[in-house]
């Protein structure tokens, strides 16, 4: 036997591929909320519909735009259309400050916290995370608010989806170094 066969490889640390896989166990949690939303509105605002109007409900992609349009005459709708806009700007924002805020808290050796010793883009992806679903949330409101319309959800959900399958961590993205199989010790 040669000594690969009797060693087993192992990375040289285990920490960023538990702290990678940490972060996407939270990103596809956090992009159940957004599918769970949706739920919700099928299952509770769609029955207490009266059953004539619930009948009618187209949910194709025209019917759901021109629903979004003609409920943009609401100051509710309008408001709230502007509110998740800023959301999803903000969203590339924030999380970008504090990402260099804790690499220059990490550089001058002040505490920083566990979150940020994993890598000082973790705290940061997870607040981004967060303000995506925000995005949904605000048409989950909307879908529940405006009476006999549950289809405002769609367009914020779309969004707000579709911003956070974008974000699927990585471990480049995370500043995670993959070192892939590690030679056993006798080899080096």
């Amino acid at each position: 036997m040669n000594s690969l066969e009797t060693q087993p490889l192992k990375p040289a640390s285990s920490a960023p591929g538990q702290h990678l896989m940490t972060a996407r166990i939270i990103w596809l949690g956090l992009a159940m909320a957004h599918l769970l939303l949706a739920f919700m509105v099928f299952q509770v605002k769609i029955p207490q519909m009266d059953p004539t109007e619930a009948a009618t409900l187209n949910f194709s992609a025209d019917s759901i735009l021109s629903a979004f349009q003609s409920h943009l005459e609401n100051p509710i709708v309008l408001a709230l259309t502007g509110v998740a806009a800023v959301i999803g700007f903000l969203a590339f924002i924030i999380p970008n400050l504090i990402h260099r805020s804790i690499a220059r808290r990490r550089t001058s050796g002040s505490p920083t916290g566990p979150l940020a010793e994993a890598s000082p883009a973790f705290a940061p992806f997870i607040i981004r995370l967060a303000l995506f679903e925000n995005i949904s949330l605000l048409g989950f409101v909307l879908g529940f608010a405006m009476p006999g319309d549950p289809r405002l959800l769609f367009p914020f959900l779309v969004a707000g989806l579709g911003l956070h399958l974008t974000q699927f961590p990585r471990d480049i993205q995370l500043g995670f170094e993959n070192p892939g199989p590690q030679l056993p010790e006798s080899m080096t």
